[in-house]
Parts: structure tokens; sequence; C-alpha cells
């Protein structure tokens, strides 16, 4: 498993990758930083995906027809804000892995919005992620899988997981 952390936008990976993940929540609404600029970048696209991601459980991969953006799936987990940050983060790499899917970016996950609502901190956020992280890598030592974490203009949160990863 290789990890590759950088500044720049989700929505625009500096890579190629087969998949960009989103955490969402379990309603008709997302309001999320991920979710705003994937509306921004193609309102079509956004309203494609919430059509198909349906009645979703906890975890679904969309693939999209869109020609128009750096990426053409979107691996969406859905966040209740009930289970711990690193589970959702091993899920995401859990049903990448099982999808056959082999580079997926990732945001740093609730510490925009969503600060606060869990996790009160972003070191408590980079932190639970990093334990997600260390959990997968554990359960399966010869993935392949190679993970983008996509830091939108924060160089504290960028430091802590070059610091911990």
């Amino acid at each position: 498993m290789k990890f590759n952390v950088y500044q720049g936008s989700i929505v625009e990976p500096k890579e190629k990758v087969d998949a960009i993940v989103t955490l969402v929540n379990p309603g008709p609404i997302w309001a999320g930083n991920v979710d705003r600029a994937i509306k921004e970048l193609s309102y079509h696209f956004h309203n494609e995906l919430a059509e198909r991601i349906g009645n979703i459980k906890t975890c679904c991969l969309v693939e999209s027809n869109s020609t128009l953006l750096g990426f053409r799936n979107v691996l969406f987990v859905i966040d209740n804000l009930s289970k711990p940050l690193e589970d959702l983060v091993y899920t995401a790499l859990l049903k990448a892995n099982l999808h056959g899917l082999s580079h997926i970016a990732l945001p740093v996950f609730r510490t925009g919005t969503m600060l606060g609502c869990v996790e009160k901190t972003k070191e408590e956020a980079v932190l639970a992620m990093i334990k997600g992280f260390h959990q997968f890598k554990a359960k399966y030592p010869k993935s392949h899988l190679t993970v983008d974490i996509v830091i939108y203009n924060d160089p504290e949160a960028e430091a802590l997981f070059n610091e911990n990863l």
C-alpha cells in the first residue's frame, strides 16, 4: 500500500485515479465540501450521482458516463456521524480493494463542514483516518492500493499526515 499526501482539490487529482472517495449523509441533501466541489465542477454529474446512489446502507461505487472530470468513479461511504471515522476509512479502503481499484483519492474527512460534530479537532480527525489506514494495512498487507490524500489549503493537516503515516 502506498500513500501520496499533497495539497490540491479532490476533484482535480494530480494523477489519474480510479475513484475519488467521499463521505455523504444518508439523507437527500449533501452539503459537504466535496459535494459542493463536484456540483460546481459539473451540475449534471452531481445530479446523476444523486439519482444513482439510491438508498445505500454503507458504501457504494458509482461510475459516471461523464468525460468532463479527471475521474470516472465516486466511492460514497455513508456517514451518519455514529461510526468512528477510522471505521469509515477502513470501509472505503476495503470496498476499493474489493472493486479492484488500484488508485483512489480522498480528502481529509470531517474537518470542513463536519468538524466538531464528532471529532473536536483537526488533529483528532487526521489521527482517526490514519488509524483506519493502519487497520486496513494490517489486515491486507499485500494490497497494492495507492491512496492519494488530497488536502485542500491546509498545511497543518498535511504535516500531521506526513508525520504520522
